[in-house]
């Protein structure tokens, strides 16, 4: 047996950072923290990122992206105008992000679920992260994915039943504050990586060919 890690680390290993800030819109080198809630969004995530929207222009020099899914995003996005009066430089509303590893290269810190693919990628980055595992999930998975990264220093793990606009806020601020802490969280995300995962596979592919 032999432990690959997952070929995904590959992709977003190579990705352009600089295509990332582009992509945003957002100057190059900005500290970005993304919030995504899956590839087709979470309510309890949406309610979250209103209920903090307020909070965070307390944030010094950091952009916040937030990535809703297609079937949240205008209400999400109705609901933090209406609550600010209007929408903030400092605060992007997306509703999908079609090249997600560029935008995770240039990203600080995440705020995500815990699949164990999108945990494959920004380890690959040395992404710091805040994971909301699922509870929607066979045997309660996601939490167990989340516990390892935050065991090894790469992660703070928050229940979905925790939750809330001012508790998500005070962990980014914590983070994004305290900018050493946040480097050595990003040197153990680093280290929980594989980003040649692509390159072991496919070379044990060919030596177990080799041997036939």
């Amino acid at each position: 047996m032999i432990y690959t890690g997952n070929p995904r680390a590959t992709t977003v290993a190579q990705a352009s950072r600089d295509r990332g800030f582009a992509t945003l819109g957002v100057p190059m080198n900005s500290r970005v923290v993304l919030v995504v809630g899956g590839s087709r969004g979470a309510k309890a995530i949406n309610q979250a990122m209103v209920d903090m929207a307020p909070l965070l222009e307390q944030l010094d020099d950091v952009h916040v992206v937030y990535v809703t899914g297609d079937t949240y995003f205008d209400e999400t996005r109705e609901a933090i105008r209406s609550s600010l009066g209007t929408m903030p430089n400092h605060l992007h509303v997306l509703p999908y992000v079609h090249n997600m590893p560029e935008v995770l290269a240039c990203t600080s810190l995440i705020v995500n679920r815990a699949g164990a693919s999108f945990l494959a990628e920004i380890t690959s980055l040395g992404i710091p992260s805040i994971l909301i595992p699922s509870p929607n999930v066979t045997n309660n998975h996601q939490e167990a994915n989340a516990r390892t990264l935050e065991g090894g220093g790469a992660s703070l793990t928050m229940l979905e039943k925790d939750l809330t606009g001012k508790v998500l806020y005070e962990a980014i601020a914590k983070i994004m504050n305290d900018e050493s802490g946040r480097k050595r969280m990003a040197e153990a995300s680093r280290k929980l990586g594989k980003p040649d995962a692509a390159e072991v596979l496919v070379h044990e592919i060919q030596r177990l060919a080799a041997r036939r």
